[in-house]
């Protein structure tokens, strides 16, 4: 796991991430520009779903910041079948897990029904990534001397296990990777042009940081329950929140637990407690992506409201709808998010 971060680290850092800000900004005007276009043919003239476009726009900055594959701002490109793929084999975590023996014998495109479509689905997505890299090998790659783009260094540089470059094989399974996890999170330039922000001054925002903030504690990307070892012994007591205990219990270093950030956000007794808000982890394990992540967040949100009044379309939506489905990435349940918008400065409708 550390040589592949290691691999890997280059794109992901600040710098790479400032050197692609205009590449996230564009999708950001890609994606506010989608939610008019759908919400001026809505019966109603101002009514949109936003769910998938928030889906596309984080995958497809995944797609540019990867393999510098632009989709274009149609909304039923590739990027749309890439995605619907993706979600499918969301669903096959568990099964793999509960049954590796599909995966061991090769069989799963072959099983019939539901089952045996989540496999071709996979495969299908496998062969679109495939496709992406070869074709960012063949037009990009030998230009990419500061590896900016995430794809790079699965082609050129040496993984310290293996002692070798990635195989094609493994450099598509990191790839599919880098898509399934960057496109879960939740969806300019450095200098101010025609009014922007840049990302730089964004972040400097204190209403803006406490809204991501807010709305990342109590909604992280990754909710299911990841595992780690404790470096220190800690007691829980029957007064801990959730912790249904009726006497302490004593939990030695070294001892594997299991954390889960929707859970100890959520905790009153860790309020305003150092290190209380983790969204991306902490240590060795810590998110690799979380500076792509960020920019995403900060670029998106700000070209939604500079440009649109958003309001929920509470006929539409129900509290039960937003109930959170663990799929390793968060998901609402009721898989849409209808809004009504008007473009501040003119009425939609």
């Amino acid at each position: 796991h550390s040589a592949r971060r290691k691999l890997q680290s280059q794109p992901y850092s600040q710098a790479a991430i400032f050197e692609n800000e205009s590449l996230i900004a564009s999708k950001a005007t890609i994606l506010v520009d989608r939610a008019i276009s759908g919400a001026e043919t809505s019966a109603s003239g101002r009514t949109v779903d936003l769910y998938m476009l928030c889906g596309l726009f984080s995958l497809e900055v995944i797609l540019q910041c990867a393999f510098n594959h632009d989709s274009g701002e149609r909304a039923n490109g590739d990027s749309l079948e890439s995605l619907h793929m993706m979600d499918a084999s969301a669903k096959l975590l568990p099964i793999n897990a509960a049954m590796p023996w599909i995966l061991k014998l090769g069989i799963g495109e072959h099983l019939p029904g539901g089952l045996g479509q989540l496999y071709r689905g996979h495969a299908r997505w496998a062969q679109m990534t495939d496709t992406f890299l070869a074709e960012f090998q063949a037009n990009d790659r030998a230009y990419d001397k500061s590896q900016r783009f995430l794809s790079t260094p699965l082609l050129v540089n040496h993984d310290e296990f293996l002692g070798r470059r990635l195989s094609r094989s493994e450099a598509v399974e990191e790839a599919m990777g880098i898509a399934f996890a960057g496109s879960g999170t939740t969806r300019s330039t450095l200098q101010q042009k025609n009014g922007k922000l840049g990302l730089r001054d964004l972040q400097g925002l204190p209403y803006l940081n406490a809204v991501i903030k807010e709305t990342m504690r109590l909604y992280p990307t990754i909710i299911s329950t990841l595992p780690r070892t404790l470096e220190t012994s800690i007691t829980i007591s029957p007064s801990s929140s959730h912790s249904g205990l009726k006497t302490a219990v004593c939990l030695p270093a070294g001892t594997n637990v299991g954390m889960q950030n929707y859970v100890h956000h959520r905790d009153p007794n860790l309020k305003d407690k150092e290190g209380a808000l983790t969204p991306f982890s902490l240590g060795p394990r810590m998110c690799i992506g979380q500076n792509l992540a960020k920019a995403e967040l900060y670029l998106a949100v700000t070209e939604i409201f500079r440009r649109l009044k958003v309001r929920l379309n509470e006929p539409v939506m129900k509290p039960e709808d937003m109930i959170m489905e663990d799929r390793f990435n968060i998901a609402p349940r009721g898989r849409k998010l209808v809004v009504d918008i008007e473009i501040i400065g003119s009425k939609l409708g």
